[in-house]
């Protein structure tokens, strides 16, 4: 078990005097004072945002169940003290959720039939972040659906890329991102049908219906290594 080192001990330090000051000497119950120490390991990294509620647990000599509760309440008592970048806060999530190895995770979890219609599994454990896409997905006027686990989300590539538009991450024209998908191409009728029409004439609604349909049969046909490459293809930012 590793020990936790602060790897800014001096603005951790003065962070933590600062707000307590600033709330009045004495005045901090001590659950505002774990929440707030809590918050700041994080914000140091001292704790990894990306470890699991597990393994944090294992360093704080914790039950995974009370890190699930200290991460949802620490941000939500001390959200002031969170950076409020939210579309550089969105792009963080993505890319640590759609890595390959979470996608075939997360697919575990996925029923037969949620695949065999294009839904992708997504594993989002950090109460904080889960919260946020929550919100991002319904903003883009999307529904969070819950597989048997409840870290884990079942999106369609539909509700994806409404996401990624509503939040301005696609950055390719329809005619790179038509050129990129063609060499994704599962065969399927419906990117046969497009690729007959003038790349110049299509629209971002015509676009994706295209990686609906090319992400249908990779999810289906389980091709994870293309199915990380049709995501890069949508979300530029992803590794």
């Amino acid at each position: 078990m590793s020990e936790i080192t602060l790897k800014h001990p001096e603005t951790f330090g003065q962070a933590l005097v600062d707000i307590y000051l600033k709330q009045g000497f004495q005045s901090l119950s001590k659950r505002d004072m774990d929440l707030l120490i809590f918050l700041l390991l994080e914000l140091d990294g001292a704790v990894d945002r990306e470890s699991t509620n597990y393994e944090v647990a294992r360093r704080l000599r914790l039950t995974p169940a009370r890190v699930k509760t200290l991460r949802q309440d620490a941000y939500a008592r001390w959200r002031p003290l969170v950076p409020t970048d939210r579309k550089a806060t969105l792009q963080r999530i993505l890319r640590e959720a759609l890595t390959t190895e979470k996608i075939k995770s997360g697919s575990k979890y996925a029923s037969e039939k949620t695949r065999d219609h294009g839904f992708l599994a997504i594993r989002i454990e950090h109460a904080d972040d889960r919260q946020e896409f929550e919100q991002a997905v319904l903003d883009s006027g999307g529904l969070p659906i819950y597989e048997r686990n409840p870290d884990v989300l079942v999106l369609s590539f539909d509700t994806l890329l409404a996401v990624a538009k509503e939040f301005g991450f696609t950055s390719a024209g329809s005619k790179d991102i038509l050129r990129q998908v063609k060499d994704l191409e599962p065969k399927a009728e419906t990117l046969e049908k497009f690729m007959m029409k003038d790349v110049k004439a299509l629209g971002w609604d015509e676009t994706r219906k295209i990686f609906n349909s090319v992400g249908v049969e990779l999810v289906k046909n389980a091709a994870h290594g293309k199915l990380g490459a049709l995501l890069q293809i949508a979300f530029p930012f992803l590794k």
